[in-house]
């Protein structure tokens, strides 16, 4: 399976029912505060995902559901060595797509609402992201959240989220997976890196490392090691508590708790 590297691809302002332009551009994030980031968003849902499907889009309207569309897994949950490729072979160096008609490839997200938290949720909500695996070619639009058939999510979805390749405010920062805390068994929340949330302070998501977060994505530094035997090395107390933390995890129910607090009527 080739994989289609898509290193630039103007998405704030590309809409799945308008035209690509010939050139791309570069996908550019600024960091939010998480109460920015609540009242940026014109939909905040819990919910679980029922469908994945993927399509080209050439500069015409996406194709209507189940026309022209392959059902698909995103590219983090298919696994290695895929149709026609060995194991242990070298796999084919990635491909540069670019945005020109015809060529970039999106997935169309069916989510089911298990909570809604802000705003007027349907039963089923859908919407489009930029990416996705199809016709032996995988598209990978870097910091773009990725989606798992059955997989939940919280989810901070902008205005014109339906109509957009990025739907979820600050491309990622929006994106939060509810996982169970193997320790406790509650349901807790993991941001898009899949580090562990512990809590909202000062405006900010607070995280803790995950040891188990996947190899495939960037990865913090290390901790600061020392340079000798017997010399310490010194670290602030948010590395410190980043790195090496014991607090129990954020439950999704204070998450949501936290949201609806700063919800303005």
């Amino acid at each position: 399976m080739n994989r289609v590297l898509v290193t630039a691809f103007l998405i704030s302002v590309v809409s799945i029912h308008g035209a690509f332009p010939d050139d791309s551009a570069g996908v550019t994030a600024y960091r939010i505060g998480f109460d920015d980031m609540v009242k940026e968003s014109a939909l905040i849902v819990q919910g679980r995902v029922l469908a994945l499907e993927t399509f080209r889009h050439g500069g015409v309207a996406a194709p209507e559901s189940g026309r022209g569309a392959e059902t698909s897994v995103p590219p983090a949950a298919r696994p290695e060595g895929g149709a026609g490729q060995q194991l242990g072979t070298t796999p084919a160096p990635p491909v540069e797509a670019g945005s020109r008609p015809g060529r970039m490839i999106f997935t169309r997200v069916r989510m089911e609402t298990t909570v809604p938290i802000k705003g007027a949720a349907a039963k089923e909500i859908e919407f489009v992201v930029a990416g996705g695996a199809m016709d032996g070619r995988v598209a990978v639009v870097a910091g773009m959240p990725r989606f798992e058939v059955g997989g939940e999510y919280v989810l901070f979805l902008r205005n014109g989220y339906r109509a957009a390749a990025d739907p979820v405010v600050g491309v990622n920062q929006g994106f939060f997976r509810v996982v169970e805390d193997p320790q406790s068994g509650l349901q807790v929340v993991t941001r898009a890196d899949s580090d562990h949330v512990l809590g909202i302070e000062n405006d900010r998501v607070v995280t803790r490392h995950n040891p188990q977060r996947p190899a495939s994505g960037a990865q913090p530094i290390g901790p600061p090691a020392a340079d000798r035997v017997g010399v310490r090395a010194e670290m602030s107390p948010e590395t410190q508590r980043y790195w090496y933390s014991t607090e129990p995890l954020m439950t999704v129910g204070e998450f949501r708790n936290a949201i609806r607090s700063r919800i303005r009527p």
